[in-house]
């Protein structure tokens, strides 16, 4: 793996000499500043952990340097360098390729100038975003995978890049892990007391619950209602959609064996969120329920793109959200309560969510799916 390295950093010589004979013409400093947040780079290690099928991750945070490791067994492949040292926008193939270190990874360029993996038995930098240059350590490691970005790049001091990172992993939001199949806990620790973590516990097939802690004291229990399936096409790939679950008043939960109405009830997601495994925060759809699916998304990666690719995996969740409804009346769940959660005529939906409130209503008008004052539906 050595000389393989070797060799592509040779090519990879070649492509800078090119770009420094064009200086002043071609910038790759783009690169470091399309992100939709500057800690955006949290989500695209997380998202190739979830990639190498890694059941846990952590992260550690300096004052001069972040480090982020996770437990898969998957160590890089001659694939992975190329791409990881490569300039390529896999977001605007296959749905398939999501994740697989496109243009997502240069991100980390906004904090540091020399990143540096450790997989395997091979260590190696990044410099000047595309050149690889191995580097001794990491063995001890075994199969894990560590990515380790010291603060030096000079347009970002390292308090800065403290504080950005710090808020970043604080904000981890409650959907973080909800919509994944194989990561589900996510540690961090800020400094030398700062602690954290995000964990995913699963139920049952559908009751899902997502518990955050600091500093060792729980902060937040969510619960969600989620349905998912695989697209259509692409059996690797899954849609899902989630609803909120909230706790009824005065009612203990005591475990997965009890009806989940005898203890939830569910209510709107305010605001109903979209994500490409993890949250594109500018994308509106005006939902009260969350939405996950394999979309390609935006430059920004914080919304979803405007192509035909996209529409039949939106056309596959409004398919899946009128099945839900099916399911959600034979848990007990679908009362007159639960109608304030789907989408009505004075909803402003996004223009590519409104099929979900025709495919919905169209249900709906056509099968006993409307609670009645007899506890039944109509």
């Amino acid at each position: 793996m050595t000389a393989f390295i070797h060799e592509l950093a040779r090519q990879r010589r070649k492509f800078l000499e090119g770009l420094d004979a064009n200086e002043g013409d071609i910038n790759l400093d783009i690169f470091a500043d399309f992100s939709p947040d500057r800690a955006h780079f949290i989500y695209e290690l997380l998202q190739n952990a979830e990639d190498v099928k890694a059941t846990a991750a952590s992260f550690v945070l300096r004052e001069d340097i972040a480090s982020f490791e996770h437990n898969s067994n998957k160590v890089f492949d001659k694939i992975n360098i190329k791409r990881i040292t490569g300039i390529n926008n896999r977001q605007s193939k296959s749905p398939d390729e999501i994740g697989k270190f496109g243009i997502g990874f240069k991100s980390v360029f906004v904090y540091t100038l020399s990143p540096v993996i450790y997989t395997g038995s091979i260590s190696f930098r990044i410099l000047r975003l595309v050149l690889p240059e191995v580097v001794d350590g990491g063995s001890a490691l075994g199969n894990r995978t560590r990515f380790d970005f010291p603060f030096d790049n000079p347009k970002k001091s390292a308090e800065d890049a403290y504080k950005e990172i710090e808020a970043g992993l604080g904000d981890l939001a409650e959907t973080t892990l909800l919509f994944l199949s194989n990561l589900a806990s996510v540690r961090w620790q800020i400094g030398e007391t700062g602690t954290g973590q995000v964990q995913r516990v699963q139920h049952s097939d559908n009751h899902i619950e997502v518990r955050k802690q600091v500093d060792g004291n729980k902060t937040s229990s969510s619960h969600f209602l989620r349905f998912s399936e695989s697209v259509i096409g692409l059996e690797k790939q899954h849609v899902s959609i989630a609803f909120v679950l909230e706790p009824l008043a005065g009612v203990k939960i005591s475990g997965p064996a009890q009806p989940l109405w005898k203890h939830f009830k569910i209510v709107p997601a305010e605001p109903g969120r979209v994500a490409v495994s993890f949250p594109a925060d500018k994308e509106t759809s005006g939902l009260r329920f969350h939405l996950h699916a394999p979309f390609v998304p935006a430059f920004d990666r914080a919304s979803i793109k405007d192509t035909p690719v996209n529409d039949p995996l939106r056309c596959q969740l409004a398919a899946l959200a009128v099945k839900s409804l099916h399911t959600i009346r034979d848990m007990g769940l679908l009362t007159r309560e639960f109608l304030a959660v789907l989408p009505n005529g004075n909803d402003e939906l996004g223009k590519r969510y409104k099929p979900f409130r025709d495919a919905i209503i169209a249900e709906m008008q056509g099968e006993p799916l409307t609670p009645t004052h007899r506890s039944s539906h109509a």
